[in-house]
C-alpha cells in the first residue's frame, strides 16, 4: 500500500496526481493520500485473477477519489 500525507496548505489537483501517478508506476494496488482530515483512496480490485478498474472514494479539495480512478483506468 502507498500512502502519502501532505502537511501545510492544500495540495493542488496536479500534486495529487503525480503522487498516484509514481504509485500506480512502482505497481501499487492500494493508494492512499491524506491531507489533514481530508483523504483519498484508491483500489484495483482483482476478481477471478485478473485486476479489474481502479475504484476511487473521498476527495481532497476539489479532487475527487473517483476522477482519478476514472482517469487512470484510461491510461
Amino acid at each position: 500500500m502507498y500512502t502519502h500525507e501532505f502537511t501545510g496548505r492544500a495540495p493542488s489537483g496536479a500534486q495529487i496526481k503525480a503522487h498516484v501517478k509514481r504509485a500506480v508506476a512502482a505497481g501499487h494496488r492500494q493508494i492512499e493520500i491524506r491531507w489533514g482530515e481530508n483523504w483519498i483512496e484508491l483500489e484495483k480490485r482483482e476478481s477471478n485473477g485478473f485486476f479489474g478498474p481502479w475504484f476511487g472514494h473521498g476527495w481532497i479539495r476539489r479532487t475527487g477519489g473517483d476522477d482519478i480512478a476514472r482517469e487512470i483506468s484510461r491510461c
